[in-house]
């Protein structure tokens, strides 16, 4: 069955532990894609939250930190990376039988 916890690129994870995890309905359990390398994650509330949080600490910082820290707020907020987050019973067109997928 096509399903991102069948899936040779998907790894079981996503923001609980793995012990809580397992708790979930198979369906609800979440994990990583890693199909793709990490790509930017825009539009969510924790980028948003970190691009506020970057703006308050540029304008708090001294115009030494500013030079060395961050090239300018903006481009700070950008080196967030994640892999995609996916449910157990996601899948996508890219989908490649795990080998370990009979035992789960």
């Amino acid at each position: 069955m096509r399903r991102c916890d069948t899936c040779e690129f998907w790894e079981l994870g996503g923001e609980h532990t793995p012990e809580s995890q397992f708790e979930k309905h198979v369906d609800d359990r979440e994990g990583y894609c890693r199909r793709h390398a990490p790509a930017p994650f825009n539009f969510d509330f924790a980028n948003e939250v970190l691009k506020h949080l970057t703006h308050l600490s540029w304008q708090a910082c001294t115009e030494e930190e500013q030079k060395t820290e961050f090239k300018d707020w903006e481009t700070a907020g950008l080196g967030a990376r994640a892999w995609p987050v996916t449910c157990a019973h996601d899948w996508c067109g890219e989908w490649k039988p795990s080998r370990d997928a009979s035992a789960q």
